[in-house]
């Protein structure tokens, strides 16, 4: 499988929100809440290790030239993801900001 490029001077940086907004049935992690290996922040604990739906998902924000920097999910309290076999946008948004996708 091959990784998509991530857009020039985009990074994750201190944003962590797909840490808290996915749900990872591997880890018991429900969505809406903090995983338990999350450096609120900062990153991932195990990032080494992670498992394989975390290596799996794609940030839209991190690999789409289209969205501007009103879509960084730490802006945005929300993260955006893209099924390709379904042709599919995800919407994930952080439950404190249930609102957010109608901004």
């Amino acid at each position: 499988m091959t990784l998509p490029d991530i857009v020039p001077g985009r990074s994750c940086a201190d944003c962590t929100l797909c840490c808290k907004v996915l749900g990872i049935p591997v880890l018991e992690k429900p969505r809406g809440t903090v995983c338990a290996h999350c450096d609120w922040g900062h990153g991932c604990k195990i990032y080494a290790r992670r498992p394989g739906a975390c290596v799996d998902f794609d940030c839209s924000y991190l690999i789409s030239p289209a969205l501007g920097e009103e879509w960084k999910p730490a802006t945005a309290h929300l993260v955006l993801g893209y099924m390709a076999q379904a042709d599919v946008i995800l919407i994930y948004t952080d439950p404190d900001y249930r609102g957010a996708w109608r901004q």
